[in-house]
């Protein structure tokens, strides 16, 4: 937080879906996390990520049904409530396993499209009067999350103003 940034993307929570009973701190938690980038003196645009699947050769499978009904309608949930924008990263993955050989952690052509959809999604942001229609509340999970959509991008803020300038020393008493 030192780095006073413009942007910051965060994308986050895979790791929790190995502690079920944490799941309900996690909107909560991620909630806090924005808010702390919020109170920076940079004031920075943010942005949250849904999660890729995991295993994405087994859409139903549990781990998937927790991402898709529990983990994104949280991350799209906070985007909401704080005015962050919302990248909707998972519906690039749907029915791409090989992006990650262990079933988890994206090999560099997956890092690749999470990068690239990442970086359109910012551009999107970027592009004056542009909106994408609000996301819709997740459905069930037998729902593909390939028809889930994007969020709107959050609310342009102005920029914050420069921080002042040291003036020269104050004479010696």
């Amino acid at each position: 937080m030192a780095f006073h940034p413009d942007v910051v993307v965060i994308m986050l929570g895979i790791n929790d879906l190995a502690f079920p009973d944490l799941h309900n701190r996690y909107p909560r938690d991620l909630r806090r996390l924005v808010e702390r980038f919020q109170a920076l003196p940079s004031a920075p645009r943010l942005f949250l990520c849904t999660l890729t699947p995991v295993a994405a050769d087994a859409p139903d499978a549990p781990v998937n049904r927790t991402i898709r009904g529990t983990l994104n309608p949280a991350i799209r949930a906070v985007a909401a409530q704080t005015g962050a924008g919302a990248i909707d990263v998972s519906p690039e993955f749907a029915d791409r396993a090989h992006p990650f050989p262990d079933g988890l952690h994206p090999d560099p052509e997956g890092a690749e499209l999470i990068a690239q959809t990442i970086l359109q999604a910012l551009d999107s942001a970027a592009a004056p009067n542009e909106s994408l229609p609000p996301a819709p509340v997740s459905g069930p999970p037998s729902e593909s999350i390939r028809r889930e959509a994007p969020a709107p991008p959050p609310p342009r803020r102005p920029p914050p103003p420069p921080p002042p300038r040291p003036g020269p020393a104050p004479p010696p008493h």
